[in-house]
């Protein structure tokens, strides 16, 4: 078995799409986290529903984006600022609500 070396652009492409599928998967668990403890509703309405629910749309959602866009490094570092932003956004209400004496 011969080993190849990826190439800059395509170990770019690589790391952003990597980097995707984990901001939905730390999403995922925040969101979980602060649903079931109470903390925090799901705002999307497409997601609003169960936790199996909001687990497979985002499953399905991830798929889609990665089959469709990882190719496309500008698309995916866009789509990656945005899964930071959200990331970023559950982690916050996640530290006020545990700040605010919950447990």
């Amino acid at each position: 078995m011969q080993l190849t070396k990826s190439s800059g652009p395509t170990r770019s492409i690589t790391t952003r799409t990597s980097l995707f599928i984990a901001l939905n998967v730390i999403d995922f668990t925040l969101t979980f986290v602060l649903l079931r403890s109470g903390a925090g509703v799901e705002g999307n309405p497409i997601l609003s529903g169960s936790i199996l629910g909001i687990g497979l749309v985002k499953l399905v959602g991830v798929a889609a984006v990665v089959c469709w866009l990882s190719g496309r490094a500008t698309i995916m570092w866009m789509l990656n600022i945005g899964m930071g932003i959200v990331v970023v956004w559950n982690l916050i209400w996640l530290i006020v609500w545990i700040l605010g004496g919950a447990y």
